[in-house]
């Protein structure tokens, strides 16, 4: 038997009550009134390097995060910007506890601190992303800093044939205004911390991702295909009806119960990525 799905099923049970018994993951909103500091207009050059103005900057102020600051107090501004606030984080970790730094999306290049400390780095515009910020967090008052930097891409080496951001629509679209034009195609940013963010405290174990592969078989072909279909629409009604049952999958954020499956024999590998930390 593969012996990380022995190790599956060995751990699963146990790490799902433990979860459950104790609340598993618990969630810190982070969202809300945010400080707020223009720290350069910043170019993207064609080698990737980035250029630094600091001349003539906005004021600094107070924003709503999450949020698109072109509509939020920074209007056409491509640059680098700080954001900070404080956090009260009362009830403590466990010896087995993790807490991560959850981002739902920001654009673009990011730079995260915990309480004076780096806590990561990420470049993108739609990925969730996140850090591990146990070292970091203390209990108590704490505070967080986001260096945002969305910068403008030089018009003509880079914008708008060879642009190195990747954000869709969002930067590069016939029926936005502007559309393609090199003096006024990137007005109207798209730039800030976007989409929500969150502190989660989790079990030590925790499942990460989970992947079902199908495979299909020459004596059922054209069953296999339909269950393909199905499988594609709704995935959770599709695991292990020919075994029994398995373990529910509670443990870690965004799991759900996988409860029943394809005709036994259509599924090859059940392939789980158990993540585990002392």
């Amino acid at each position: 038997m593969n012996k990380t799905l022995l190790l599956c099923a060995i751990l699963l049970p146990v790490l799902s009550a433990a979860a459950q018994d104790a609340g598993y993951p618990r969630k810190i909103s982070l969202n809300g009134t945010w400080k707020y500091q223009p720290i350069a207009r910043t170019t993207l050059k064609a080698d990737g390097s980035i250029v630094d103005d600091k001349a003539s900057l906005p004021a600094s102020g107070e924003m709503t995060i999450p949020s698109n600051w072109h509509l939020n107090g920074l209007p056409d501004f491509n640059g680098r910007v700080r954001f900070e606030r404080d956090f009260d984080f009362t009830a403590g970790l466990s010896s087995l506890d993790r807490a991560f730094l959850i981002f739902h999306g920001i654009d673009y290049f990011a730079e995260v601190e915990i309480n004076g400390t780096l806590a990561g780095r990420h470049e993108g515009y739609f990925q969730t992303f996140e850090f591990d910020v146990t070292p970091q967090l203390r209990r108590g008052r704490n505070h967080i800093a986001v260096i945002v930097d969305a910068p403008f891409e030089e018009p003509g080496a880079v914008w708008p044939d060879h642009k190195r951001m990747i954000k869709g629509v969002l930067s590069h679209w016939d029926c936005k205004p502007g559309s393609v034009s090199t003096k006024f195609g990137q007005d109207g940013t798209s730039a800030g911390i976007w989409n929500s963010l969150e502190l989660e405290i989790r079990h030590g174990g925790w499942l990460g991702n989970v992947k079902l592969q199908p495979y299909l078989y020459e004596r059922g072909l054209a069953t296999g295909h339909k269950e393909e279909k199905d499988l594609d629409a709704n995935p959770r009604d599709h695991l292990l009806r020919s075994t029994g049952s398995l373990p529910r999958l509670a443990v870690g954020a965004g799991v759900s119960p996988l409860s029943r499956s394809v005709t036994p024999g259509y599924f090859g590998n059940l392939s789980m990525e158990l993540i585990w930390n002392q």
